[in-house]
């Protein structure tokens, strides 16, 4: 019989993935800080900008909602994601001084959005292994954040004439590499909802004992 592994396996692989990737596009060369390697930096800090903005820390707790799929659970999970995310992103900076020693007290704001935020959003993603209209509806809740976050927070527009191009451009070049995860993901998670297409709830089946 085919045993099924606890889900919260899954959901810390994606938090330790999304903690680690983040935090080595925030790795700063010599090369860089001296004015070179400009075209990396403006690609390491356009990647960086995607990694670290709240489409990316949401989908986790989303992600980690859908696989638990129970009401209350789903809401602690969503929380949980969140806390241990941000833990193993600034725990393992500070341990490489990639991040000072206070980084955990000059965040703290971000640990209680964690769970202030991350927990419904987590509720969100029990709705997603839904197949009735509000399934879909919260299936398309990351791709739509994707979507309004380059406007919400001006990511089209180069501000500060006076800082180096990579840093003001890479900003601007994050607004459409959002664009763009978000109409993937909302092609990805419709197509999921039409009939004769596997679907998100896939499970394999057990085999008799």
């Amino acid at each position: 019989m085919l045993t099924r592994r606890s889900p919260w396996t899954d959901i810390l692989r994606v938090c330790v993935a999304l903690a680690v990737v983040s935090l080595v596009f925030n790795v700063t060369f010599p090369a860089e800080m001296s004015g070179h390697w400009q075209v990396y930096a403006f690609l390491r800090k356009s990647v960086s900008t995607v990694l670290s903005s709240g489409t990316a820390w949401a989908a986790v707790a989303v992600y980690a909602g859908w696989r638990v799929r129970r009401p209350i659970a789903s809401i602690v999970a969503g929380a949980v994601a969140a806390e241990m995310t941000l833990f193993v992103h600034y725990a393992l900076g500070m341990a490489l001084r990639i991040y000072p020693d206070e980084m955990f007290t000059s965040n703290v704001d971000w640990f209680v959005a964690g769970v202030v935020l991350c927990g419904p959003l987590g509720l969100v993603g029990c709705w997603a292994a839904l197949r009735d209209l509000a399934g879909l509806l919260a299936r398309l809740v990351v791709p739509a954040g994707a979507a309004v976050e380059p406007f919400s927070t001006r990511k089209f527009v180069a501000l500060w004439p006076e800082i180096p191009w990579p840093e003001r451009w890479s900003d601007a070049a994050s607004g459409p590499l959002l664009l763009a995860l978000a109409a993937a993901g909302a092609v990805v998670v419709v197509r999921w909802g039409r009939p004769g297409v596997a679907h998100l709830d896939a499970r394999p089946a057990r085999d008799a004992a």
